[in-house]
């Protein structure tokens, strides 16, 4: 139930809250509501944590709609993908015995991991722009291949 006077000791419920991230409070409790915010630091983290959840979602949901672009590794040069779109890289694992334990490591320029995983195909989300490593390890970690992808 929502509080019309501004109460620093009773707050407005989960939905309230969530329905005034998402900006579908009616706005004849959107004043009430703002009020109790501005003497409420605890509804003021609510609404703050409920904000950064709803971006999130939006965003995910954002990146969902995105068509997944396949894109071929090659050993030899860099293979160019476009940036802001999901990922689905396919690398050339010709004349390469791949066993079960094997795995993949995606790293930035600097040789941080950004992703890791299983073969044989390889989704990721959209990658910032910048140059990176794809490589096939081995189980024991020794690195079996090495590609070269540069988003743009």
């Amino acid at each position: 139930m929502l509080v019309t006077t501004p109460n620093p000791g009773r707050h407005f419920n989960d939905d309230d809250v969530e329905r005034y991230s998402m900006g579908s409070l009616p706005e004849e409790l959107t004043a009430p509501f703002e009020e109790h915010l501005l003497i409420c630091e605890t509804c003021r983290n609510r609404v703050r944590e409920s904000d950064d959840f709803v971006h999130s979602m939006k965003a995910a949901v954002t990146e969902m709609g995105k068509p997944e672009l396949t894109v071929k590794l090659a050993t030899v040069g860099p293979v160019v993908a476009p940036g802001g779109s999901p990922l689905f890289l396919l690398p050339d694992l010709s004349d390469l015995v791949v066993a079960p334990t094997d795995s993949v490591e995606l790293t930035d320029e600097l040789g941080n991991s950004t992703w890791r995983g299983a073969l044989p195909g390889i989704h990721v989300t959209s990658l910032p722009i910048g140059r990176y490593r794809v490589r096939i390890h081995a189980g024991a970690g020794e690195v079996l291949r090495e590609y070269s992808l540069h988003i743009q």
